[in-house]
């Protein structure tokens, strides 16, 4: 693989680049494409740019723009320097653009080609509707369900939400294979076997269960850890008994030691293992019970299956009757335009509209939109630069498709290009990372994703000094299961509840150790906002937060969770039902509580024991009530946060710039509600 010379590199064929956050990717694109329109002759309207978010949109076009202007002033041809004038002139015609902006675009403007209806409407969110179809099949399929299903559904957390996911997977991507494609469930017949044999069981149980039992705790041969006197008396006895009652498979899970098969295991050499009629009829339950659970796993595949076909074709239908297409369908759409009868027409328009097209973050593309980059701007006499970040293509979550990317690599294997300086991290920190993945043979697993070293410009120093100056500048703090405090089983391995528990602890404790020790950052000391804790989900972010606080370190949390998920919108709900219910004590007290209106529980108890203050409490409701009927929502949202003076009680709190801003956005959410 060979280092990009941005003033060399062939304008013309299909071209990879592979490279590190950090390492000038967004650089490389503005730098190509300011020679694209210096040598190529190119107008900005020939080029296309296409990246993932509006906002990688909107950066891109500002250090676009700025590339021109810069390479326009440092021009010394008169001719090349006249073209980037002219295209800093005319960049308001520039397409840089995302992907479904570039799908929508090629669409509408080719819209005979594509054969999209003109009126059709683009719908940001399809969650709603795939919901309602989703609710309508649950409705159809299981309201008349027989209630072993029911049962069985329930413990496998089978909810109308866990179905809109898999709707909404499906959907996204109808060229999705779905395997199997179809299972055969006799859940009726396997039934009425298992009724058959929990009969027999039962029927042998009533004529002899006190014998059985006997057998059980006084056989000689039986290894009585696994058969002891007192528990099969006082746990299994009535265990069968509760079996026979709850007539629903899995209710007694001593069953297979029942057995004769399990008995022989565990019966001593030179003994024989205990023998009775019963043990056959449990033995059969248990081959019935298994069987039942096949019955209904396949069953519920089959709802699933059908879940799937009905989704897809629904979905369509709905859609078209509504006259509306989401982000997925424009893809999907302009890919099927492109292979279907007339596809060549629509081809032939895209080219003559662009020469050349750079595609940004091309690790979370798939292999949709590879073929559609592919079939479109491949080829002799095109250009085609495919610019990312190998190792994220392994990030299933990101909507990317490692394959794709892999595809991709083959199809530029002659120009498969690398950025190898890091201009973002300190020299010290990427000699670590490339001692840590360098050691490793496939770190990525896929062997053509390989691990590229990086360094950092030269003469570049760290920015980290003061105590961390002689510290690895990178650290694994490892928590051993026979450390001590630490709570493990058996085998050693930390119990989930108290990493849940300490592990936040020790983080935040490193860093209130981090602050304290005297490191600084480019020469002065650090602080809270230097550090970043990343965590897999909000719960944990919550809990290190939460220990940070307790240290008296603020902190303020980042995440994909949406505002009406915090604590702070179930403060603004108690509040705006206390409003909406001024006279309702219950509802009056649950808001006086929150962080919003800051009483105590001690000053809580004195205001109800004085009925004068009480009674002043509730006429602050009472008119807060009567503004919002009158003028509306926020004139009443506000008149309570002035009141109670809420924005200055938030901001006294640790996290209170956070809480502030929640509670202001759900105001403004509200508002236009």
């Amino acid at each position: 693989m060979k280092e990009l010379d941005f003033e060399t590199v062939s304008l013309f064929g299909t071209h990879l680049v592979e490279a590190s956050a950090g390492c000038g990717k967004t650089y490389a694109i503005q730098k190509i494409y300011a020679r694209l329109v210096a040598e190529r002759k190119l107008d900005v309207s020939q080029i296309l740019v296409v990246t993932y978010t509006r906002a990688a949109t909107a950066e891109l076009r500002h250090r676009i723009r700025t590339e021109l202007r810069e390479a326009s002033e440092r021009e010394p041809d008169p001719h090349e320097r006249e073209r980037l004038v002219t295209a800093l002139r005319s960049f308001d015609e520039a397409a840089v653009l995302t992907i479904h902006g570039f799908c929508q675009r090629a669409l509408t403007e080719n819209a005979f080609e594509s054969r999209v209806a003109f009126d059709t409407e683009l719908v940001p969110d399809l969650g709603p509707l795939v919901r309602e179809v989703v609710e309508d099949y649950w409705t159809r399929e299981l309201h008349d369900a027989p209630p072993l299903l029911v049962r069985y559904l329930r413990s496998k957390h089978v909810t109308p939400e866990r179905f809109v996911q898999l709707a909404r997977k499906v959907t996204a991507d109808p060229h999705l294979p779905v395997l199997p494609e179809r299972v055969s469930a006799d859940v009726e017949g396997a039934e009425r076997r298992w009724r058959e044999a929990l009969g027999t069981v039962e029927a042998q149980w009533r004529a002899r269960g006190s014998a059985v039992v006997e057998l059980l705790c006084s056989d000689p041969g039986l290894n009585r850890q696994s058969y002891r006197a007192e528990r099969i008396r006082s746990d299994w006895a009535p265990g069968i008994e509760a079996m026979f009652e709850a007539s629903s498979p899995g209710s007694f899970d001593e069953l297979e030691r029942l057995t004769p098969a399990f008995l022989a295991e565990k019966t001593k050499k030179k003994h024989t293992p205990p023998e009775h009629p019963f043990f056959d009829a449990c033995a059969a339950l248990l081959d019935a019970e298994q069987e039942l659970e096949r019955a209904l796993r396949a069953r519920l595949v089959e709802v699933e299956l059908g879940l799937v076909r009905y989704a897809r074709e629904e979905l369509e239908r709905r859609k078209e009757a509504h006259g509306a297409q989401g982000y997925d369908d424009l893809l999907h759409r302009l890919h099927a335009a492109l292979r279907a009868d007339g596809g060549d027409r629509l081809l032939a328009r895209l080219r003559r509209r662009y020469e050349v097209a750079l595609i940004d973050e091309f690790q979370d593309t798939d292999p949709v939109q590879y073929d559609i980059f592919r079939r479109t701007f491949g080829g002799e006499g095109r250009a085609l630069f495919l610019i990312g970040d190998p190792k994220q293509a392994i990030y299933a979550f990101r909507g990317a498709d490692v394959f794709a990317y892999l595809e991709a690599a083959k199809d530029a294997a002659d120009e498969r290009h690398t950025l190898s300086t890091n201009r973002r991290s300190d020299p010290r920190l990427l000699s670590a990372v490339n001692a840590l993945f360098g050691r490793a043979r496939d770190p990525f697993l896929f062997p053509d994703i390989r691990f590229q070293p990086v360094r950092a410009p030269d003469g570049s120093t760290d920015r980290l000094g003061g105590s961390l100056e002689a510290s690895a500048p990178l650290e694994i703090l490892l928590v051993r299961g026979d450390d001590e405090g630490v709570d493990a089983d058996a085998k050693g391995r930390i119990t989930k509840g108290w990493g849940e528990r300490a592990l936040p602890y020790h983080v935040a404790a490193e860093i209130v150790r981090l602050l304290g020790s005297g490191a600084t950052v480019c020469g002065r000391p650090v602080e809270p906002g230097d550090v970043a804790v990343l965590c897999r989900t909000n719960a944990q972010a919550d809990a290190v937060q939460g220990e940070l606080h307790a240290f008296g370190v603020p902190a303020v949390l980042e995440g994909d969770r949406s505002v009406f998920e915090t604590d702070d919108a179930e403060s603004v709900e108690r509040v705006l039902v206390a409003m909406a219910s001024p006279r309702d004590a219950a509802a009056v007290r649950a808001a006086l509580v929150t962080p919003i209106l800051g009483v105590t529980g001690d000053e809580l108890c004195a205001l109800v024991r004085d009925e004068g203050a009480w009674e002043a409490r509730l006429e602050r409701f009472e008119r807060w009530n009567r503004t919002f009927r009158a003028y509306g929502f926020v004139q009443a949202f506000r008149q309570m946060l002035e009141e109670e003076r809420a924005e200055e009680r938030l901001l006294a709190r640790p996290d209170g710039e956070r809480r502030l801003t929640n509670v202001l956005h759900l105001g403004e959410l509200l508002h236009e509600a």
